[in-house]
């Protein structure tokens, strides 16, 4: 018995090492867990996507969008988080019809400042943090009616979610804590602020405050993580923490740690990285269904775009730019914002689209009848099964 007990501790250990490594070698054919998204390509639109619709999203005084910063499908109903000018939370049907918000701004009770990342659980409740107030208040989901206060083990985190059967909470960093010696990024905490389990070390990278606000997601019933400036992408657990995926995208690499350890500020790291002769990966989104993990992330001021298929195991990586839209819904290859099932979530806006490349009918009449800073089309598509390796 002592002897199988050593030997899980010793093939955990060398999970977790095979997770941690930095070398781009990689041997596809041993490593599960490692994806080489290789060199980028030049590829159609069509190539990409099938099966696709809109959801042409109502505007009206009480409606009208910023910015979609998160975006979720539940109970056929939309749910999408603004937390540029519009500041609050709104609601749409499946088809786009506007049906209720949350804007109460202010520092009472259920009120906020600036809503910034949301949840949407199991029992009928929407969670919804207040990043400047650090604030995590519970509502009821289909009245918005506020509940409760959730206590928080500390001020100020980055981003939050919630392991669904366990009843307990996930907190990234502490965004107002610039000293990262012997710190821990991830914390698990209950309803009372008390913490249960502390993972993974802070690394230099962590004083900047940059990348998605919803840098969790949920899949198959697990709950994944990904740190800013990281190319991993974890399982965590109440108990545990492991590497999934190890991701690397050619000749392009995630910003090196030691840019952090050099720079005096956020603004000096930021203006070395964007005037640096190397190709850094500044920020990343993730997204996953059954089939396909999807890798948005930036170079510079680029858009790119990562796609693994999981079963196939082969890849394709281009940039937004370089796509040809030959499908015709206004010259942008839909960048995902959501997931929705085995569909992804992306968003049309009105000022970006190229009239004279819009071929798709009732696309082309709803942008003629609109004003540019009328609410984003939605569009949900799936990703074509034989995708990858277009190399």
């Amino acid at each position: 018995m002592r002897k199988f007990k050593y030997l899980v501790i010793l093939v955990g250990f060398a999970f977790i090492v095979q997770c941690t490594r930095t070398s781009k070698k990689i041997d596809k054919n041993v490593s599960e867990h490692s994806i080489d998204f290789g060199k980028i390509t030049k590829t159609k639109v069509s190539e990409i996507i099938s099966d696709y619709s809109f959801i042409h999203l109502e505007t009206t005084v009480e409606s009208l969008i910023g910015t979609i910063n998160q975006i979720e499908i539940s109970n056929n109903k939309i749910y999408i988080l603004d937390n540029s000018k519009s500041n609050g939370l709104y609601v749409f049907s499946i088809t786009g019809k506007f049906i209720n918000k949350l804007t109460y701004k202010g520092n009472g009770p259920g009120e906020f400042i600036s809503p910034y990342s949301f949840y949407i659980d199991k029992k009928g409740y929407l969670l919804l943090y207040d990043i400047q107030l650090s604030r995590l208040l519970k509502y009821d989901l289909n009245s918005l009616k506020f509940i409760e206060e959730v206590k928080m083990p500390f001020r100020s985190p980055k981003s939050f979610f919630v392991l669904p059967d366990d009843d307990l909470y996930l907190y990234y960093g502490d965004k107002g804590n610039r000293d990262f010696k012997e710190k821990n990024i991830l914390i698990v905490s209950d309803n009372k602020g008390t913490i249960r389990k502390k993972f993974l070390k802070t690394m230099p990278s962590e004083n900047i405050f940059h990348g998605s606000e919803t840098n969790f997601y949920s899949f198959s019933g697990n709950t994944y993580f990904y740190p800013y400036f990281s190319n991993k992408i974890y399982l965590v657990t109440k108990d545990s923490i492991q590497c999934k995926y190890e991701m690397f995208f050619g000749d392009s690499e995630i910003v090196d740690q030691d840019l952090f350890l050099k720079s005096k500020s956020s603004v000096e790291t930021f203006n070395e990285i964007m005037r640096s002769s190397k190709d850094w990966i500044r920020l990343l989104y993730v997204y996953e269904n059954e089939k396909y993990l999807v890798v948005k992330y930036y170079i510079k001021k680029d858009f790119y775009t990562g796609i693994y298929n999981k079963e196939s195991r082969k890849v394709i990586n281009f940039k937004q730019s370089d796509v040809l839209d030959d499908i015709g819904i206004g010259g942008k290859f839909p960048l995902p914002i959501g997931v929705n099932g085995n569909q992804f979530i992306a968003q049309i806006n009105l000022f970006d689209i190229n009239k004279k490349s819009l071929k798709i009918e009732s696309l082309r009449k709803y942008v003629e009848t609109s004003r540019e800073d009328s609410n984003p089309i939605l569009m949900l598509y799936s990703i074509k099964n034989n995708l990858g390796n277009k190399q």
